[in-house]
């Protein structure tokens, strides 16, 4: 296990296998829209265009691979910058909302 500091003085906690590939970019730290959670996010790179849709590339999306808007990653123990694979969990949007 790794961390990864952001912006504000917070870090995300990532796995080791994936620590390599995730400090080739500058990660930030995000508010969702209701100001309750962080997120770890960087911004997307002009090459990235037709792999990740929006400006904004989120870290856990990043590790899983996840690119469909439909799937969600929900974070089994609620630490949203805790983004080791074992915390993250694939889930259908519609499913999540409910």
């Amino acid at each position: 296990m790794k961390r990864i500091k952001l912006s504000r003085g917070k870090f995300a906690t990532v796995d080791n296998d994936d620590y390599e590939r995730l400090m080739n970019y500058k990660w930030y730290i995000n508010e969702n829209a209701e100001k309750t959670k962080l997120y770890a996010m960087r911004s997307r790179l002009k090459e990235e265009e037709k792999t990740f849709s929006g400006t904004k590339v989120y870290m856990h999306r990043f590790i899983m691979n996840v690119k469909d808007k439909a799937i969600a990653i929900k974070h089994k123990n609620g630490n949203t910058l805790d983004n080791r694979k074992d915390n993250l969990i694939l889930i259908k949007r519609k499913i999540q909302r409910k």
